[in-house]
């Protein structure tokens, strides 16, 4: 890099994604040349942000002017080799003012991002592109990018919780303990009170023949 590009405040912009696509499909096999519509096609890019991208890699060195990969993009696809070749890419393009505002390898990116866009005057979302390359080079992780934790959806079926068991009864129901402690109540027996009235002139048979019609009526005794 010329010191002439430096003053020209000239810096690459890549995203994550473009990044760990491209080191992917670099890894199955490298390409003689990157045309636009070789990274139109395997980054499913419009044809102006596929050109943006060979500009990039160019500014990087991993395409040389004739849009080859170079021997830099060879070790930047191979894991072993990841760390140095992104190294070389950090110490060339960015300032050691920057470098020393977010030095490698724990970078905020949010420094990085508000340091840009003091710097060129430019976006928010320019800014968060130029500082997402820089902390990936700074990193220096061939690991790839981290995945994002799944949520449970609430739509998902739950385990089955086994129904609870009915708790015994500790007492009985109002009305229960009310029946229960009522005594039984007796019914009244009848009773019928006689009153006979013996007349003193009445004889003894007299007499007899008036009781047993009593026991007759009244009990249903016969002799």
């Amino acid at each position: 890099m010329t010191n002439d590009t430096m003053t020209r405040r000239v810096y690459p912009r890549l995203t994550d994604v473009v990044w760990w696509a491209l080191r992917k499909q670099f890894q199955r096999t490298m390409p003689a040349t990157v045309t636009q519509n070789y990274m139109a096609t395997v980054l499913k890019l419009n044809a102006g942000t596929a050109r943006s991208v060979i500009t990039n890699l160019q500014y990087m060195g991993l395409l040389d002017d004739d849009a080859h990969p170079t021997a830099l993009a060879n070790a930047w696809r191979d894991d072993n080799s990841y760390p140095q070749a992104c190294k070389q890419m950090f110490a060339a393009i960015y300032p050691d003012e920057l470098k020393d505002i977010a030095p490698p390898p724990d970078v905020d990116r949010g420094t990085v991002q508000t340091w840009f866009m003091r710097e060129l005057a430019t976006g928010s979302e320019s800014a968060r592109q130029l500082a997402a390359l820089y902390v990936l080079l700074a990193v220096a992780d061939p690991s790839g990018p981290t995945p994002k934790t799944t949520k449970t959806s609430s739509s998902e079926p739950r385990p089955a919780t086994k129904p609870r068991a009915a708790a015994p009864r500790a007492r009985a129901s109002k009305a229960e303990v009310t029946h229960a402690a009522r005594p039984a109540v007796a019914l009244p027996t009848p009773q019928i009170a006689v009153q006979v009235n013996i007349d003193p002139s009445m004889s003894p048979e007299q007499i007899d023949q008036v009781f047993r019609s009593m026991a007759e009526h009244l009990y249903g005794r016969t002799e």
